[in-house]
């Protein structure tokens, strides 16, 4: 009986030595439950192509992702915030297209965000938006936080 040399396989990282990437999915979908948890209705703004010559579009071109509404119930009928977000990953930049319908749009009097980071935007809509959830308008939201 001869001894054989066994070739052992490459392990793979543990999961210790792996680097995270968050994606831009990861970021869309905790800043949408964010958002839906405190009131808001989410449109997911998409430009679908079916073929050579057919293709569907539910807004404009370079438009953000996605579209939300927070109604204000006891103001004037159908009174709402309308809040515009880009998602992008980490390190990953608008597009100069995007930018500039951000910019006309912002020109408007829209609130257009590019968000890239779920707890910088946690930091900016508690201080943009944290009205929304005490007073007339929060009907139970402080509550629901609260976990009440």
């Amino acid at each position: 009986m001869a001894w054989q040399v066994v070739k052992q396989k490459k392990r793979k990282p543990s999961p210790v030595m792996v680097e995270w990437k968050e994606l831009e999915k990861d970021i869309t979908k905790a800043v949408r439950d964010f958002l839906k948890l405190r009131g808001w209705r989410p449109f997911r703004m998409q430009h679908v192509n079916l073929g050579s010559s057919m293709s569907f579009s539910a807004g404009e071109k370079s438009m953000p992702d996605y579209l939300f509404l927070r109604y204000l119930p006891g103001s004037v009928l159908g009174g709402s915030i309308v809040l515009w977000i880009e998602f992008k990953a980490p390190s990953k930049q608008a597009t100069v297209a995007q930018v500039e319908w951000h910019q006309d749009e912002r020109e408007r009097g829209a609130i257009v965000l590019v968000v890239d980071n779920p707890k910088k935007f946690a930091e900016l809509y508690d201080k943009q938006f944290g009205f929304l959830h005490s007073g007339p308008h929060g009907i139970g939201q402080l509550d629901l936080l609260a976990g009440v």
